[in-house]
């Protein structure tokens, strides 16, 4: 319920541009940097204890899954199809995954360099 809230509250705060949902791409990047981030900086607190794994589920399959949306992200680009728009769909789609790997691995640094400097 955290994530989703934020998701909806976020994605009605950004309009689309010109049909493109900016809102579903900026959560779905922003969740994957904070889903690399999170995942390294648990991951170099040490081994996994049940205390851990139930931190990462709550944190990372709860809030974070439910912030991001990528049935959405099917249904922006479904619908940019049906309405003719064929190069603008692939471009919305190819482009999130793209920028959701740039995210998670930008995350993961981040999370990496925060560790080295404690």
């Amino acid at each position: 319920m955290i994530g989703t809230t934020a998701r909806y509250l976020l994605s009605s705060a950004i309009p689309d541009l010109d049909g493109v949902p900016i809102g579903i791409l900026l959560i779905n990047v922003s969740g994957a940097f904070l889903l690399g981030f999170f995942l390294e900086a648990l991951d170099r607190r040490g081994p996994a204890t049940d205390a851990r794994r139930k931190l990462r589920l709550f944190v990372g399959t709860g809030i974070i899954g439910g912030y991001t949306t990528y049935g959405t992200l099917v249904m922006g680009v479904v619908l940019l199809l049906h309405e003719g728009h064929t190069l603008t769909a692939l471009s919305y789609a190819t482009g999130t995954v793209v920028l959701g790997v740039a995210g998670a691995l930008g995350g993961t640094a981040l999370g990496r360099l925060l560790e080295k400097r404690s």
